[in-house]
């Protein structure tokens, strides 16, 4: 009778065991579904940050032309200046 129950015990454990697999199958999905979700929501971040990078990259060379603008007009009036004769 003892091997007996020894079966019964190494079965219930399979059983067991085997639950636990089924349950973790069935919880997979859900942890895809999470991981994909983080997934697009770093992708719309990064997209997010090169469009920043874009519109810093615009502005800054907007910038950088207006000074050179600014330093020719400096230098224009600096040689009118120059020019100007006094009596």
């Amino acid at each position: 009778m003892l091997p007996d129950i020894q079966h019964l015990m190494e079965m219930q454990e399979a059983d067991r065991h085997i639950s636990r697999l089924k349950a973790e199958i069935a919880e997979l999905p859900k942890r895809v579904a999470v991981i994909e979700e983080k997934l697009a929501g770093s992708r719309a971040q990064v997209e997010k940050a090169q469009a920043a990078i874009k519109t810093g990259e615009a502005s800054k060379r907007k910038c950088e032309s207006e000074i050179l603008s600014q330093q020719q007009k400096i230098s224009k009036y600096r040689d009118q200046s120059l020019e100007v004769k006094t009596n």
